[in-house]
């Protein structure tokens, strides 16, 4: 079983073969970078000169960081980040987006206003960066892509976060796949698995894809209802009361979790034996959950942490 550990930046993370990278930690990487994917989503219209600049500022932050990779196997997990993380956070960052750009700082205030408005009237607490600004998507792709070519690398594995439906998976993966096939390096293609239904219907998509990488902590959120960053207190209670023996965050449940990914697992290798699978979040770490990844012949195991497999 192949172990991923994840790293903000492949400089802090020496030891291992293997690293585990997230596009969104770049989107957040440097002043005039961010202030430049602010500036496009609080534009409506089209700025070409600007996305060129955004694209190249983020070329050279990927090429440092596949530098320091070296010869290790690296993921890089594709933007995800919620919406609302991306705009403005305070008077500092929308001072700084009129000053870098000679925009008026109200104007940008009440297209975020807006923007916000409308997102929150529609639903969407959830609201994905990639399948709503497609744009934006294909150009980090594309410096992921020509930064690993820059800092030497001759394989990438990039992994999709999952939007929703086939669909919008087939939308990403096609213009991932279309900028991959321009570069001589090697992309393989994966797909994050984190709801539920996504799981039941790994035969939709599987055959596309390389490897499949599901969320254990996402999974478990969704099947009890229950937001872990929002549900610690709430979990103490049931735990102290009786009505819960383990926080089901840090714990592997085999009834549910592990009877979903059962189902999942042996649907993908049904339609693709050859296909990569991966698991991450805390579940799969614990020993229950190790257990279960031998037994089912766990490919990959992403953590934030380092951790003893043994057997």
């Amino acid at each position: 079983m192949k172990q991923y550990i994840y790293a903000h930046s492949a400089g802090e993370q020496a030891a291992g073969e293997r690293i585990y990278l997230c596009s969104d930690d770049r989107l957040k990487d440097g002043v005039v970078s961010r202030a430049s994917l602010q500036k496009l989503l609080l534009t409506p219209e089209a700025d070409e000169a600007l996305e060129k600049r955004f694209e190249q500022a983020q070329t050279m932050l990927w090429a440092e960081q596949f530098a320091a990779c070296g010869e290790r196997d690296t993921v890089v997990r594709l933007p995800d980040m919620l919406f609302d993380c991306l705009l403005p956070q305070n008077e500092a960052e929308f001072r700084c987006v009129a000053e870098l750009f000679h925009c008026e700082e109200q104007a940008l205030r009440e297209e975020a206003e807006r923007l916000t408005a409308r997102h929150r009237l529609s639903g969407c607490e959830q609201y994905r960066f990639a399948p709503q600004y497609v744009r934006l998507f294909e150009l980090q792709i594309r410096s992921i892509i020509k930064g690993a070519e820059q800092g030497g690398l001759q394989k990438i594995s990039l992994l999709l976060p999952y939007s929703g439906n086939w669909e919008e998976v087939r939308l990403l993966c096609a213009l991932t796949d279309g900028i991959a096939a321009e570069s001589v390096i090697t992309c393989p293609l994966g797909l994050e698995i984190t709801t539920p239904r996504a799981a039941c219907v790994t035969k939709e998509y599987v055959a596309t894809m390389d490897f499949l990488v599901f969320d254990t902590e996402s999974l478990t959120q969704t099947m009890y209802g229950i937001a872990a960053r929002d549900a610690e207190d709430a979990i103490d209670h049931y735990m102290r009361e009786g009505l819960f023996e383990h926080s089901p965050f840090c714990s592997f449940d085999q009834t549910g979790l592990g009877t979903l990914l059962l189902l999942a697992i042996r649907g993908a290798r049904a339609i693709k034996p050859t296909a990569g699978i991966g698991l991450k979040g805390k579940p799969a770490h614990e020993p229950v959950g190790l257990a279960f990844c031998r037994e089912n012949k766990v490919d990959m195991l992403f953590t934030d942490r380092a951790v003893e497999l043994t057997g």
